[in-house]
């Protein structure tokens, strides 16, 4: 009789340690489940959330290709292109004193820039200008000849090889009010560089050749623009420029500016120079606000 007891007692201890081990195993694979469900749904939200997030923070890299990149403030124009089916537009208020004592104001000049291909832009310039002569400096204003372009991305770059793109643009004498009309067709052309020399700094240099609109005599120009990342939204540069018309002297210029990124498709800018022309030195003031804007979304292909 104890014998059979100690059998029942033995057997129902067996039995209790099963349950329990089946118990583990159902809560230890609920658990992993519940995990894995969590860990999907946050890769879910990453993968949808992620790169809008990314977009619309403003700690972004000034150099960034994910942030608007313009070709203001500086003469120099930078290798970037607008991304595909994105527009941009640049727009500048400047007041510049000449050597002859007139000045002009430009409010605003505006590029209007559309990506039409991963590499190509399509550009239109735009500028209505107030200029004040001598003697009676009476203002006359007016838009000045609308230029259209497209500048293309050839060379992606490495770190001493250079990125290399291309200008070509066009001013379109009569397309402008009677006061500022020019005589000739002004072509453009104009071969951009830019090195990335560290992680904070870029070199941007440019040569070109083209007609001012009045005079069949090419003008031939380059632009030398280091630029310094101060933080991840404010940058600063300075520049050296010139052209040298082929049956006329030679001018050179200084400038220097700052621009700050706003968020990553708005930056703002502030830009001042001086041009050397014989004993005058003619000077320069500019403001700008740029803006860039998806107008063709990419569709999501659902598998």
């Amino acid at each position: 009789m104890l014998f059979f007891n100690y059998l029942l007692l033995v057997l129902n201890l067996s039995i209790a340690q099963d349950d329990s081990l089946v118990s583990k195993k159902v809560v230890s694979k609920l658990n992993t489940t519940q995990h894995s469900i969590k860990h999907n749904k946050k890769k879910q939200y990453l993968s949808v959330v992620g790169p809008t997030m990314m977009m619309s923070s403003p700690n972004c890299y000034v150099f960034s290709n994910d942030v608007i990149q313009t070709d203001r403030p500086t003469i120099s124009q930078t290798t970037s292109t607008t991304p595909h089916h994105w527009v941009q537009t640049e727009n500048g208020f400047l007041y510049q004193r000449n050597a002859d004592g007139s000045s002009f104001f430009n409010y605003p000049w505006t590029v209007w820039k559309y990506g039409v291909l991963p590499n190509t832009e399509i550009s239109l310039q735009t500028t209505l200008r107030s200029s004040i002569g001598q003697p009676n400096n009476v203002p006359v204003t007016g838009l000045i000849p609308f230029t259209v372009g497209f500048k293309t991305r050839l060379f992606q770059g490495t770190k001493i090889i250079p990125a290399v793109s291309f200008y070509g643009g066009l001013s379109l004498p009569k397309v402008a009010t009677y006061n500022y009309a020019q005589t000739y067709y002004a072509p453009y052309a104009q071969f951009i560089f830019s090195n990335t020399i560290n992680s904070w700094t870029n070199l941007i240099y440019n040569i070109g050749v083209n007609l001012d609109g009045f005079e069949p005599v090419p003008i031939f120009t380059y632009t030398l623009a280091p630029m310094f990342e101060l933080t991840k939204q404010i940058a600063c540069f300075v520049e050296a420029y010139g052209q040298f018309p082929q049956n006329s002297a030679a001018t050179n210029g200084f400038d220097a500016g700052i621009l700050y990124l706003v968020t990553p498709n708005f930056l703002l800018d502030a830009s001042a120079g001086i041009n050397i022309y014989k004993i005058y030195t003619p000077y320069f003031v500019s403001l700008g606000i740029s803006y860039r804007k998806q107008v063709v979304k990419k569709k999501l292909i659902h598998r």
